[in-house]
């Protein structure tokens, strides 16, 4: 059995605010500066993130970040709100590393008593989570904490072997996901380019190839439509078929499984529409800053995020008229010029968003079928690829997240001689 011994988290790490950027400090290009808002459920996104000028860095090398420190928010909203949340802990991966840390958030690092990984395991349990959300203070839209606080938290530490031990177990499962993760990016972006190589750098709008054509989206509609709620909506149902809102159209192989909503049993049966189809196209309907409608297209299928689930008035699911047209659609919408048309369609309203009459119009360039063919061929083994790494997450995510406390609590016992997990 491994030996525990009671230990308060200042004890154990040495740390760093992070520092208050300046606007003026900011560039197009450079080093990207770590944000509260940069930080996703347990990485960090930098696809939004600001720059600092590579000449200032110096002056701010304090601050940088390096792979596997933590971060841990102090100032955000409070729990699982899903804008940023005060108290989460991340840790940095390689695609962070010397990037620089912003205000609102604290570095961490392990000093020889501990193995830094642990650290970060131990910090990902619920008890950390609940004493964060006691002790912060604020308004009902912000709250903080301070780091006395953060650095009182207590609990039973194991000696420095078992620590390692535990944290090899659930790294390999977290290495495993973000292996995945960065695979899938590699194959969207693989995607992008096809796209842009066959339909955009090759073609002449005013010359289109034979059997072409630039038409609305409405000319390849098969399936169009929203979904729904019961009368009152869904925050009194903590079980029941996955509802799918506006909050989870982000892109493919992309949710956020802490969003989940659920409408009954009883009411999905007698839903006549926005029951999800596998390889659906889910457009963000309305929603937003009055003023400013940004579009988010995200697809569905393999399993991902659900075997069953449905959609509520938010969300369009979509399907073209023809199977081999569907993954080009996806990528169509992604474009530049899909993107923009929509934004423009929908931010002139006072909810923005885009009505049906304002989807179906958007401008869409129809290849051949044979041209069509071809290129699913080739994307359709990649999509395919993107959703089932999806789905093969969420399981490890499971996995990890069932072992976390019985392994930190001494419930599933690390058995040294023979490396593998005893109860």
């Amino acid at each position: 059995m491994p030996q525990f011994k009671k230990y308060k988290l200042g004890e154990l790490i040495t740390h760093k605010k992070g520092f208050a950027f300046k606007s003026k400090d900011y560039s197009t290009i450079g080093v990207p500066i770590v944000r509260v808002s940069d930080l996703t459920e347990d990485s960090v996104d930098l696809s939004n993130c600001l720059h600092v000028n590579k000449n200032l860095v110096p002056a701010y090398s304090d601050y940088s970040l390096k792979k596997d420190d933590m971060v841990i928010t102090t100032v955000g909203s409070w729990q699982y709100n899903p804008a940023s949340v005060v108290g989460k802990i991340i840790r940095v991966p390689e695609s962070a590393n010397n990037t620089l840390l912003n205000q609102n958030a604290v570095r961490l690092r392990a000093n020889e008593k501990t193995n830094q990984h642990f650290i970060f395991y131990r910090l990902k349990c619920d008890d950390f989570k609940e004493y964060i959300v006691t002790g912060a203070q604020g308004s009902a839209n912000q709250a903080a904490i301070t780091l006395e606080q953060i650095f009182g938290f207590e609990f039973d530490l194991p000696d420095l072997p078992t620590q390692t031990r535990i944290a090899s177990i659930l790294s390999s499962l977290d290495d495993k996901i973000e292996l995945n993760r960065r695979t899938n990016h590699t194959l969207e972006q693989i995607a992008q380019t096809l796209f842009k190589k066959y339909f955009v750098d090759d073609i002449d709008p005013e010359n289109l190839p034979e059997g072409w054509k630039m038409d609305i989206l409405e000319s390849m509609i098969g399936e169009l439509e929203t979904g729904g709620r019961p009368k009152g909506g869904v925050n009194s149902y903590s079980k029941g078929i996955p509802s799918i809102g506006a909050e989870n159209i982000v892109s493919i192989g992309k949710y956020d499984f802490k969003k989940n909503k659920f409408v009954p049993e009883e009411y999905f049966e007698k839903m006549t529409k926005g029951i999800v189809k596998n390889r659906d196209i889910l457009i963000y309907k309305d929603g937003g800053t009055p003023g400013n409608f940004i579009p988010h297209i995200s697809m569905f299928g393999e399993g991902f995020p659900f075997e069953i689930c449905c959609i509520n008035e938010h969300v369009y699911r979509f399907q073209t008229k023809y199977t081999e047209y569907q993954s080009y659609a996806y990528l169509w919408l992604n474009s530049y010029t899909a993107l923009d048309e929509m934004k423009q369609k929908g931010t002139g309203v006072a909810i923005p968003g885009l009505n049906s009459t304002a989807l179906k119009s958007i401008s869409f360039l129809v290849p051949s079928r044979k041209k069509m063919v071809e290129f699913n061929k080739i994307v359709e083994p990649i999509f395919k690829n993107i959703l089932t790494n999806s789905k093969e997450n969420f399981t490890l995510s499971k996995t990890r997240d069932y072992l976390l406390p019985k392994l930190m609590s001494g419930e599933i016992e690390v058995n040294v001689s023979e490396k593998e997990l005893v109860t």
